[in-house]
């Protein structure tokens, strides 16, 4: 089984701050991208942050649309060949983490321009190719790593919980066969291969989008990380998220 993979998101803890180096690359390789955090101890003259929850923050959000209207501002390619990731998200951003707070913070969507050069955003998405001709199907996958202090890497974002919720599948200009299984909520567990899309034989020809929320008003809550009552030391973390294209499918036990 050939095995592609691109490394796409930048995970930005509440507050948090993210910088991707996406990187193209020859076929079984990997393209890498680090996602930081910042986490601060809370004012105790604010309000906000003496209350016992926060509200949950956005950034910016929309949608793409499976045209060529539309190009991030960052690009970050996945792999080439006839089988491959063509573009996933360049950065999460959850704002800033405040500790001791349980809250749940939401990341903002991509930005790039339209065709007339204005600015446009759109829900984060994950852009896949098949021109093998062979039918036979393939899977996106993803992976993470857990939150880790750049200077003390004993130092964790241990207990958080980061999730994808009202994602779809949607067929580009080219795309033909909608894949059969397509995980619309799924929770992103550390260390752990999860499954989002399955195209099966005579499924997934040519181009398709995974799509993290079906409008704007949907998708800026449609990547969301959970923090619970904890005292995290403070200080910058990061995290590493892979994507992974494989081409035919696995029995996983996410997706049933």
């Amino acid at each position: 089984m050939k095995k592609l993979s691109a490394l796409g998101v930048v995970l930005i803890g509440l507050g948090i701050l993210t910088g991707i180096n996406g990187t193209i690359v020859d076929a079984d390789s990997s393209a890498t991208t680090s996602a930081n955090a910042t986490v601060e101890k809370p004012d105790p003259n604010d309000p906000e942050d003496t209350g016992e929850t926060g509200d949950g923050e956005t950034g910016d959000p929309t949608d793409p649309d499976g045209d060529d209207e539309y190009t991030p501002d960052e690009s970050n390619p996945g792999t080439p060949g006839l089988l491959r990731i063509d573009h996933a998200p360049s950065s999460f951003d959850f704002g800033t983490i405040k500790v001791g707070r349980k809250q749940t913070k939401y990341a903002g969507l991509e930005s790039g321009s339209a065709t007339d050069g204005a600015e446009k955003s759109v829900p984060n998405y994950v852009k896949v190719t098949d021109n093998t001709g062979n039918f036979a199907g393939w899977e996106l996958s993803v992976s993470r790593t857990e939150f880790t202090n750049q200077e003390d890497d004993t130092q964790t974002l241990d207990g958080t919980e980061l999730s994808f919720n009202n994602a779809y599948a949607n067929a580009g200009s080219k795309g033909a066969g909608m894949p059969t299984t397509v995980a619309s909520d799924v929770n992103i567990p550390v260390n752990s291969k999860t499954v989002l899309v399955q195209a099966h034989e005579n499924e997934g020809m040519g181009e398709w989008f995974y799509v993290l929320g079906e409008n704007n008003e949907e998708a800026e809550k449609s990547v969301a990380l959970d923090v619970p009552v904890k005292q995290y030391a403070p200080g910058n973390y990061s995290s590493t998220l892979d994507w992974n294209l494989t081409d035919a499918p696995s029995d996983s036990s996410n997706m049933e």
